[in-house]
């Protein structure tokens, strides 16, 4: 047994002595004792295992159990990377474009693939690649309440973890999910360093009063309220080929991106619009949960016409109503909130039916514009074709960034599950991401907040 072996499993067996002691009801002063010891202790071994890794991730750059000689230098027609790439299959569909400093598409694809060859594959030329290419194998996993990066790891550790997908890959997912999830593109985004974090947020503003000549002024003080925020393990699993190679890898890498970025999507937008504050979305509440005619907050805004419950019954009164009763200070920046269904069944509809329009007008489309608003489309809003939506959100207006915030931690992991899919061949790969979504400005029973709902009539 390694010593950053011995000193994960002497953790482990705090960890588990202090939950014991901890779960007493009346621990006794020694005991009490024993549990500050315990904490001392762990905080120690946390600092001495980081120094291991640390030192771990130094020799996994400068020294390999099966060296490979480091390409000297490009050659003609090779990128500044110095290797070669292979010819792709299709075109990329998660790495384009090439910021400033950033490599090209195809190199970006390639690093993330030799990645997840050596990674997940143990492939000895793709480790050897990630050594001499500054990609270092980090596994991360969960030891009781705490979260260890184990650095140089050669294969997976345990079942609860998984290795830190590289920077190119990671941003390819990021930009994904920025592109074509709402969440993350349109909250305020929150950066955690930590899994819980604490953000004022502002309930009140100051006051300018009249004074007179020799009169103390009043002083206004401004009203802050605390918005928490902790970021919970999401994890999706999904099969593929076993069939991988060299020559494959670019597509391999751009197809696992491309899933791993539309799963991340799919779910963050679902949390922020659909969570009911259950386990199954870690207690996340969702918009359409609370803005709702039971819910009884200002901000869920019936349709003017009692009847109307379906998006093709919906007029311009109905989404003018959700716009009046707007509060004024969320205006800058509002947008339309809404299924792709209720863009053509509501929007477009209407927009087509008003006068002014000539045939070149139609042909050229309909913008995704309403009042002069942005209309934003994400699946996770309702798109019921005669659905009766009576008393539910419909259509959301107003500025999603004053109302929620996105907290992330940074670190997408990727694990290799070998026997789930054995009988037919395939693989599983796991991802694993932490985010928290707090929905905090939809107002009260008195008063609109910054996203106000058209809400199904009841007549």
């Amino acid at each position: 047994m390694t010593l950053l072996e011995k000193l994960r499993a002497k953790m482990q067996a705090l960890t588990a002595e202090g939950r014991t002691l901890a779960a007493k009801d009346e621990p006794t002063d020694e005991e009490v004792g024993r549990m500050k010891a315990i904490q001392a202790d762990l905080v120690a071994a946390e600092e001495r295992q980081k120094a291991l890794t640390d030192f771990s991730a130094t020799l996994e750059r400068m020294q390999s159990d099966d060296p490979i000689p480091a390409t000297a230098g490009p050659a003609a027609g090779e990128p500044a990377g110095g290797y070669a790439i292979p010819r792709r299959r299709g075109r990329l569909q998660m790495f384009k474009g090439q910021a400033p400093g950033e490599q090209p598409p195809d190199v970006r694809a390639y690093r993330s693939g030799q990645f997840l060859l050596a990674s997940l594959f143990g492939h000895p030329k793709a480790r050897q690649f990630c050594r001499d290419h500054g990609m270092p194998l980090i596994f991360e996993t969960d030891v009781g309440d705490r979260r260890f990066a184990v650095a140089g790891a050669a294969e997976a550790i345990n079942t609860d973890g998984g290795f830190l997908v590289p920077e190119e890959m990671e941003n390819a997912v990021l930009d994904y999910l920025e592109v074509y999830g709402l969440a993350r593109r349109e909250c305020e985004p929150v950066p955690m360093a930590r899994d819980t974090k604490v953000q004022p947020n502002k309930t009140g503003r100051l006051t300018f009063y009249p004074v007179g000549e020799g009169v103390a002024g009043t002083v206004s003080q401004m009203a802050f309220g605390q918005i928490g925020l902790t970021a919970r393990k999401w994890m999706c699993i999904a099969p593929y080929s076993s069939e991988i190679d060299e020559d494959s890898v670019i597509s391999f890498a751009d197809e696992v991106t491309r899933d791993a970025g539309e799963a991340a999507a799919a779910t963050e937008d679902d949390c922020l619009i659909n969570a009911a504050g259950l386990s199954t979305h870690h207690g996340i509440n969702g918009i359409r949960n609370r803005l709702t005619a039971a819910a009884g907050l200002a901000g869920a805004i019936a349709a003017a016409t009692a009847a109307h419950d379906t998006f093709a019954e919906l007029d311009a009164t109905d989404l003018q109503q959700a716009m009046s009763l707007h509060p004024n200070r969320a205006y800058n920046g509002a947008k339309w909130f809404c299924s792709q269904y209720a863009l053509g069944a509501t929007f477009q509809r209407l927009i087509a039916a008003a006068g002014g329009n000539t045939v070149a007008n139609l042909v050229a489309g309909v913008p995704k514009q309403y009042l002069g608003y942005p209309i934003e489309i994400t699946e996770a809003m309702p798109s019921g074709v005669a659905t009766d939506y009576t008393g539910l959100a419909m259509i959301l207006f107003g500025n999603m960034r004053m109302a929620a915030k996105f907290g992330s931690r940074r670190g997408m992991t990727v694990q290799l599950l070998k026997e789930l899919y054995a009988a037919s061949d395939q693989i599983a790969l796991k991802f694993t991401e932490r985010f928290d979504i707090n929905v905090h400005g939809l107002g009260t029973t008195a008063a609109t907040g910054t996203l106000t709902a058209v809400v199904g009539g009841s007549g």
